[in-house]
C-alpha cells in the first residue's frame, strides 16, 4: 500500500512539475525564438531580444529604418510598435498542459485592419484558426433598424480590428473600424451611435463572445 501511495505520489508530482514548467513559460521567451520568417520586420532574434531589453517606449531602429518600440507588456502579453502604421501583439492561451500563441498583426493605416493567427507551443501555425469574426449584429446595440441594416450594406466589407489586453490576453476587444468618427457622424449618425466593441474570451480552445448581462 505504501508503495503504491509512493508510486502515484512521484506521478503527481511529475504531472505538476510539467505543468508548471508550461505555465512558467514567458511571453518574452516564446517571442525570443520565434521564427524568423514570420515577420520580416523583425528578421533575427538578436533584433528581437535587442527590442525585449529596450524599456517601453525606447525606440530600436528596424532593418527598413523604422521605429520599434516596446508599448506594453505581461509574463503572457506583449504590445509591440514594428513602425508608425504597424502594431504586434503576441499573447499566451493555456490549451489543455501546454499553450497556444496567439498573434495579432495590426495595420492602423484608416481603416485600421487587424489580422489574427493562432499557432502551437513550437511556432507551428493552426490549419484551423479558433477565432471567427462576431457577425455585424453582434456591434449593434438594439435593435436593427432598416435603416442601420441599409447603412451596414452600404459599407460592403467591414473592417475590423482586434486588441489584447496585455495583463490577461485570454480577453480580445473587436471593433469595426470603417470609418472615422466625422465621417461616421455625418453619414450613418443613427449606426455610428448604435456602433459597440465586441468583447471575446479565450475558452480552451477557441475564443467566445461575451454576452453582455
Amino acid at each position: 500500500m505504501r508503495r503504491y501511495t509512493f508510486l502515484t505520489l512521484l506521478g503527481l508530482l511529475a504531472h505538476i512539475s510539467l505543468a508548471v514548467g508550461l505555465q512558467a513559460q514567458s511571453v518574452d521567451e516564446v517571442f525570443r525564438r520565434m521564427p524568423d520568417e514570420l515577420i520580416p520586420l523583425l528578421p533575427d532574434s538578436t533584433l528581437r531580444a535587442e527590442l525585449l531589453e529596450s524599456p517601453e517606449g525606447v525606440s530600436v531602429v528596424n532593418r527598413f529604418g523604422g521605429e520599434m518600440s516596446v508599448m506594453s507588456r505581461s509574463e503572457q502579453g506583449l504590445r509591440l510598435s514594428l513602425d508608425r502604421l504597424t502594431e504586434l501583439e503576441v499573447g499566451l492561451l493555456p490549451h489543455g498542459k501546454s499553450y497556444y500563441i496567439c498573434l495579432i498583426a495590426t495595420s492602423t493605416i484608416v481603416p485600421a485592419q487587424s489580422v489574427v493567427t493562432l499557432f502551437d507551443a513550437d511556432w507551428n501555425r493552426l490549419q484551423e484558426i479558433p477565432f471567427t469574426l462576431p457577425s455585424p449584429e453582434h456591434f449593434i446595440t438594439g435593435p436593427l433598424s432598416t435603416r442601420i441594416k441599409r447603412s451596414l450594406a452600404e459599407l460592403g466589407h467591414l473592417h475590423w480590428r482586434a486588441t489584447m489586453d496585455p495583463m490577461e490576453p485570454q480577453l480580445l476587444t473587436v471593433r469595426i473600424t470603417n470609418l472615422d468618427e466625422e465621417t461616421s457622424q455625418s453619414l450613418y449618425p443613427e449606426m455610428y451611435k448604435k456602433l459597440q466593441p465586441v468583447s471575446m474570451k479565450w475558452r480552451e480552445n477557441h475564443f467566445d463572445i461575451v454576452v453582455k448581462k
